[in-house]
């Protein structure tokens, strides 16, 4: 009943087409470097690299779950082995069990003839009790068929034969039986008790030898059988080592192969595809495009990862050209906004510049001018000093005219030339305000026109400030590839909004120099009103003169005349310096809008400049 010699303890793991193939991959020396796996050549290689393409066609779950049915299928066949030896267990116990039923039968038996041969010996003592004898052989032989018919659907062949030799000698046995039984019968009423009994006794020693040879059969029957049960037993206990040795083995090698397997599916399956794909994301990470990305053709999930990864590498690669072309876009729109702000400096400065220039020109200009009439006011203001000391000095001689008539006729000679030179100097400063005027008037519409190049540049601002509002707009719609434009129309709006602030400087500072500008009109043409009431007093005081010089003749004749005139001189005389001094007052204010109109062109041509400089260097 022991194992066969040559057969594996695990017939189900192994046999003769595959037991190579598993031994070889038990077999596999330990694994080297990542992703790479033995260095196998051949057929061995061959299979490892289908096994590790087979490992990257399937999902996680699946090689887990593959794992765990392998060992399902490890314990399965375990379990199968326990049972196959726990079966062939129970049948070595029934057959112990029936070999000692069979032992048994032995001693039944024996015991069942020494009953019989009792009954004999009975009836060989007093035949008279054949009656009684009878039912307890007829009972110990039915019981003898029995045990025979319930041992022989149990027995081997040589049990059988044994068997069949039992029954022929229990067959003799019976045959002597009913010799001794009949004989019993026969002398059971006779007479002649000492021959009788010699027959009875002869009879029982035939049964008695009958007997013998059934006792042995039924030894050597019992012996036979205690030899089969002492084998079964023997072959039951090398089962039992056999099987214990088989499950100790079978799952030695099962949790062997399922770590084996285990291990080599987590790592190569697992482990090292998930490390080497992580490498390859943070080399992505890291922004090194040059990446080769591991496990794009597996179908599980590293192969999913590495699509994705692939994705993100492409879309990667494709944001760097986005920011490349956008940086240049931007190099390219800043140069282009810089020269157009270069060409608006430059043409702002040809046309404000100008302006500038012909208004501080303008400003110079007045103020000479208002020197000018300031110098030739203070003259008139000394002439009309001297022609009040004249004309008290007149009014205080007019008792002495005769005496001092020569005197006076050449102090008013003199008289009439500083009043021509006076009216002179009157009609020049009428010439200096009239032309002061015109300077003005200039100014006025050069600052005008500064004003409308203001309001023009203004309007650039506004219209730049709104175009960079819609490249703010289309450049949040592009989302992360609009950040570049979006710095950049906020850097045109920031320049705009300068722009748009020293524009509004500049208008309030012409607006400063064109209030100023009225200002100073009006001050020439209160100067012009002045200077031509100068002119005019200075006519009349002509006049007055010649009449002085035609009425010296005549001073003899009439001093009252005289006194008359040297009052009115005194009085025209008092005018001129009234006028004179208006008009110092007004030359004065001249020369205040002169010089802060001057100061104010100053002031806006550094504007001007600051401006330009400023949008260069945007």
């Amino acid at each position: 009943m022991g194992r066969k010699r040559g057969v594996p303890p695990f017939p189900f793991l192994f046999d003769r087409h595959q037991s190579a193939t598993a031994l070889n991959f038990i077999r596999i020396p330990s694994i080297p470097a990542p992703l790479q796996g033995p260095s196998l050549c051949g057929p061995s290689g061959l299979l490892w690299r289908n096994f590790q393409m087979q490992l990257g066609n399937l999902k996680i779950s699946t090689k887990i779950l593959s794992i765990i049915v392998f060992l399902a299928a490890i314990c399965g066949g375990i379990t199968a082995t326990s049972i196959a030896g726990l079966d062939a267990l129970s049948r070595a116990t029934d057959e112990i069990q029936l070999a000692g039923e069979e032992m048994k039968f032995g001693a039944r038996i024996n015991r069942m003839v020494v009953e019989l041969n009792r009954d004999e010996y009975r009836l060989a003592a007093n035949p008279g009790d054949l009656e009684q004898v009878l039912p307890s052989i007829g009972k110990t032989r039915e019981a003898v068929s029995g045990l025979l018919a319930k041992v022989k659907g149990t027995s081997d062949a040589e049990q059988s034969r044994m068997l069949s030799s039992f029954e022929s000698a229990l067959a003799r046995y019976y045959k002597e039986l009913e010799d001794t039984i009949a004989v019993a019968r026969r002398i059971r009423g006779g007479s002649d008790l000492t021959q009788n009994q010699r027959d009875i006794l002869a009879s029982v020693d035939a049964s008695a030898t009958a007997a013998r040879a059934l006792q042995d059969l039924t030894i050597a029957y019992t012996s036979y059988t205690d030899e089969k049960a002492s084998r079964l037993s023997q072959d039951a206990s090398a089962l039992a080592e056999s099987r214990s040795v088989q499950l100790v083995t079978a799952a030695a090698i099962g949790i062997l192969a399922g770590l084996l397997l285990g291990w080599t599916v987590s790592q190569f399956g697992i482990v090292r595809p998930v490390k080497a794909i992580v490498g390859c994301l943070r080399g992505l990470a890291d922004g090194n495009l040059d990446t080769l990305l591991y496990g794009t053709g597996r179908k599980d999930e590293v192969g999913e990862i590495a699509a994705t990864a692939e994705v993100f590498k492409t879309n990667l690669i494709r944001n760097r050209a986005m920011e490349r072309e956008a940086k240049e876009a931007a190099a390219k729109s800043q140069a282009e906004k810089r020269a157009a702000m270069l060409d608006l400096a430059g043409r702002f400065e040809a046309r404000v510049g100008v302006i500038v220039n012909d208004v501080g020109g303008a400003a110079t200009e007045l103020q000479a001018t208002a020197s000018q009439l300031s110098a030739a006011v203070e003259e008139v203001s000394a002439q009309c000093g001297a022609v009040a000391g004249a004309s008290e000095e007149a009014s205080a001689n007019v008792q002495t005219v005769a005496a001092a008539s020569e005197e006076m006729s050449a102090s008013i000679h003199e008289l009439a030339e500083r009043v021509s030179r006076a009216a002179a100097r009157s009609k020049a400063a009428a010439e200096g305000a009239d032309l002061a005027q015109t300077q003005l008037d200039s100014l006025s519409g050069a600052i005008e026109q500064v004003d409308q190049i203001v309001a023009a540049i203004n309007s650039v601002a506004s219209q730049t400030n709104l175009l960079a509002l819609n490249a703010t707009i289309e450049a949040a719609r592009a989302g992360e590839a609009g950040k570049g434009f979006a710095v950049v129309a906020q850097e045109v709006k920031n320049l705009a909004n300068q722009t748009h602030a020293m524009t509004e400087q500049i208008g309030n500072q012409i607006a400063a120099v064109k209030s100023a500008s009225n200002r100073t009109v009006d001050a020439m043409r209160a100067i012009i009103t002045q200077v031509e009431d100068i002119d005019r007093s200075t006519a009349e005081m002509a006049a007055s003169v010649e009449q002085q010089s035609a009425a010296t003749g005549e001073i003899s004749r009439n001093a009252q005349q005289a006194a008359n005139g040297t009052a009115e001189v005194s009085s025209n005389v008092v005018g001129i310096q009234q006028a004179e001094a208006e008009t110092s007052a007004a030359t004065h204010s001249v020369k205040g809008a002169a010089d802060q109109l001057a100061e104010r062109a100053a002031g806006l041509k550094r504007e001007v400049d600051q401006f330009l400089a400023e949008v260069r260097a945007a």
